[in-house]
């Protein structure tokens, strides 16, 4: 059986900050397990994330400070 590499995948800012949007809309709740699951398809290997110094800059500017430090964590667990 053939080796295969994980699909790798770039998610921009955008879908690292979709978590810590008000969920109380049906379409931002899909789009963060959506997040969850794409996540936790990257932990257990099946996916790769691309990371871009675009996406740690993007991060970085995020003007509010809680939610800058929760998506550059996401970013660096990844």
């Amino acid at each position: 059986m053939p080796i295969t590499s994980p699909l790798l995948i770039y998610l921009d800012t955008n879908v690292y900050s979709r978590p810590f949007d008000d969920q109380m809309q049906k379409r931002i709740k899909e789009e963060v397990n959506a997040f969850f699951n794409i996540m936790a398809e990257a932990k257990a290997g099946r996916l790769s994330l691309l990371r871009s110094d675009t996406l740690n800059f993007e991060a970085e500017e995020v003007l509010d400070e809680e939610k800058r430090a929760k998506i550059t964590k996401e970013i660096i667990f990844q």
